[in-house]
Parts: C-alpha cells; structure tokens; sequence
C-alpha cells in the first residue's frame, strides 16, 4: 500500500517536469505560431514560475485546512486544466494566463508531495523520499524534450501541453486510492502582509529585469520598479523576522547547512530554467536545428540529472549528528564554485 501511495505522487512530480521540460522545446515554435518576440514570450515561463514560488508558502497553512492528500489532489487538478487550456490559447496573452493557472497547481503540488512522502518514511528513510522525487523530476526533462520534438514536428506544439494529461489523471485516481489524507495541526492564519510584500518584490524586480533593455535602464518607470522592489523586500523581511508564523521563516538561513542549500538549489534552478529557456531558443532559431534534434541535445542533462542526485539524497540511519552536522558544506561549496 505504501508504495502505491508513493507512486501516485511520483507520478504528479513526473507530469511536473514533462510540463516543464516539454515548453523549452515548443517556446520557439509558439513565438512564430503567435508572432511574439523573446521578451514578451518569457512571461510564458516567468508568470509560470512566480506565481509558483508566491503559491509554495501559503501550502502549510491551507494543509492544515484541507489535508495533504486534498490539497495535492487540488494542485493536479488545477494543473490539468491549465494545461488543457493552454493548449487551445489563442493568443500569446492568453496563454499566460493559462500557464499563471499551471504555476498556481504546481506551487500547491510540488511542496505537498514531499511532505506526503516525508509521512510514508520512517525518519531514517526520508532521504529516500527526496531521493525518489528528484529520480522522478529528473525523468521528465529526459523523455520530455524528445517526446516534444516529435509532437512539434508531426502533430502541434498544443499537443505538448496535453501529453502529460495521462500522468496527471493517473496519478490523481491512483492518489485517491492509496493515499490517506493527513490533517496535520498548523496555524490556521496566514501571513498576508509576508506574502503581499514577497509577491510585490518578486513581480517588480521580475518587471525591471526584463523590460529594463527596453525601456532603458535609468528611465522613471524602471527605476521606481527597483525602488518598489526594494522597499517590498525589506517591509518583508522585517515582517517575517517579527511575527510568530512568518509566510517564509527567515530564522532558518542562520543555519550554515540548510543555507548553503538553498543557494545551490537557488542557483541549479537558474541554471535549469534559465538555460532551458534559452537553449531551446537558440538550437532552433540560430542553429536551425529541428525540434526533434533539439529534443535529443538537451535530453541528456535531464538523465544525468536524475541518475546522480539519488546518491547525495540517501540518509544513512544511526550516523553521529554532531560529527556530520557540516558534512556537506565543501560538497555545497564545491557545487557553488561549478555553477
């Protein structure tokens, strides 16, 4: 039984990576379907990915309100029917606004998963189940883009948003079936003044960043949106460092270990996005590779990407805490100096 709970939400995290790894490939061929230029077709990723990261904070609070189970089964739900609506967009706008509805899904799913599978595992174990999960999210980005080519070649680059439609259905009876819904006891209030200041941050700098080219960098208009980013991130942090149930528990970074890993993941997930995005554009406009050739240059990362992160995931039980407590920062720093 535990293990078909395990591979239900594996499931979710696969359907995840396919939507994630499937876009880099169609983005060039949706610029030309829809005649939008790179600036304006990044917001397809970007809205995607902070609405994501506004999302993730508030999935303790409504756990505690609806359960783990229902609050995963909410995220795959609500990421099926992005999905199937971005795949009958009709213009670039729109689209957007289907892959903000797609961000909001995998913001509630992702973090959900974890902690279901965290709960399936005996303490000692629990490397195991963030093992597991990166296996499954690096499984995506290595079917994904190859899967991809071949629908943009031979069927339509909408195809790509519909192919993870069966994982997700899959994984949302085989959830309901196996998996029992934990309410676990949490807050029941959410920190709104932490998220609307995390949220204005995130979208003002985001703004700034991108149509700073444009607009040019000293002009009014960019330089108040860093002057509102800026203003957003210290009223956050000093919100967060002040209040008992912060959105995002600052406190945690003045442990060496936990923050040497959030800036690693920081980073692979730049790397990840970043390069995905670009890569994507630049094989198939400036190298004229075809999609399916695309698909096949950027699959191996994927796979080495999900074949080595098991190995640094898995705990060892009964090892000495305090001679291990830094055991990972060189391998943290080392992993820092690569990327």
């Amino acid at each position: 039984m535990r293990w078909g709970a395990v591979i239900s939400v594996l499931l979710g995290m696969v359907a995840f990576a396919f939507s994630v790894s499937t876009l880099s490939i169609a983005i060039p061929v949706i610029m030309s379907d829809l005649s939008a230029d790179v600036d304006s077709i990044q917001w397809v990723v970007s809205g995607f990915d902070i609405i994501q990261t506004v999302v993730t904070p508030t999935v303790g609070w409504l756990g505690g309100i609806l359960g783990n189970r229902n609050l995963f089964l909410t995220g795959i739900s609500i990421s099926l029917v992005g999905a199937s609506l971005a795949g009958v967009s009709w213009n670039l706008e729109s689209l957007i606004v289907f892959q903000l509805l797609q961000g909001i899904g995998a913001g509630l799913m992702q973090p959900t998963l974890i902690a279901i599978l965290y709960g399936l595992f005996p303490p000692h174990r629990r490397g195991l189940a963030v093992a597991l999960s990166m296996t499954a999210f690096g499984f995506g980005p290595t079917l994904g883009p190859i899967v991809a080519g071949y629908l943009i070649e031979y069927v339509s680059w909408r195809a790509t948003f519909y192919v993870q439609m069966p994982i997700v259905i899959a994984s949302f009876i085989l959830t309901l079936m196996t998996v029992p819904n934990v309410i676990e006891s949490r807050s029941r209030h959410i920190d709104v003044a932490g998220l609307i200041t995390m949220s204005a941050f995130l979208i003002s700098l985001l703004l700034a960043l991108t149509q700073g080219r444009r607009e040019e960098w000293t002009s009014p208009y960019i330089l108040g949106l860093f002057a509102i980013s800026g203003i957003s991130f210290v009223l956050f942090v000093v919100i967060e460092l002040s209040i008992a149930n912060p959105v995002v528990d600052l406190r945690l970074y003045r442990h060496i270990p936990f923050t040497m890993g959030s800036l690693v993941a920081l980073l692979n997930t730049i790397v990840f996005r970043g390069a995905g995005f670009l890569m994507g554009v630049f094989v198939q406009q400036t190298l004229k590779y075809t999609p399916i050739q695309a698909g096949y240059m950027t699959a191996p990362s994927g796979f080495a990407f999900g074949l080595i992160l098991p190995g640094w995931q898995i705990e060892r039980p009964h090892r000495a805490q305090a001679a291990d407590r830094h055991r990972h920062v060189p391998i943290y720093l080392a992993l820092f100096l690569v990327r």
